[in-house]
């Protein structure tokens, strides 16, 4: 375990198959932080003198590039059913959250902006 959390970089005890795929590489993170607009974040410091930062989270607006894009936890393209259920992870299983983000609101063109989801971050 310590020798694949050395080469990997998975902290130890996250060990799980899908853990790879979990991890968001740095050209991803870049492209984001040179993309992404309006970009809101937040930082958790320690309740002291010194401040230490002990986590952050930045976030923005979802933004799809298409005109055809859709929220469907059961669709076949999410990966999620037998993932989900072969780990035992908590999903959207009867698609009640899809339909919801489904109902929100949109704007934009894909070929300039992308298409905006104003209140999904």
């Amino acid at each position: 375990a310590d020798r694949r959390a050395n080469k990997t970089g998975v902290f130890r005890g996250i060990h799980h198959d899908h853990a790879e795929a979990e991890r968001m590489s740095l050209a991803f993170i870049q492209d984001r932080i040179d993309t992404d607009d309006p970009m809101r974040g937040y930082t958790v410091r320690t309740d002291d003198e010194q401040r230490c930062l002990q986590g952050f989270i930045w976030f923005t607006t979802f933004t799809t590039w298409t005109h055809f894009f859709k929220w469907d936890s059961k669709s076949p393209d999410a990966g999620l059913r037998g993932t989900a259920d072969r780990h035992r992870i908590r999903w959207d299983s009867d698609n009640s959250l899809a339909w919801e983000l489904e109902q929100q609101e949109r704007s934009g063109d894909p070929a300039v902006e992308g298409v905006i989801w104003s209140r999904v971050g």
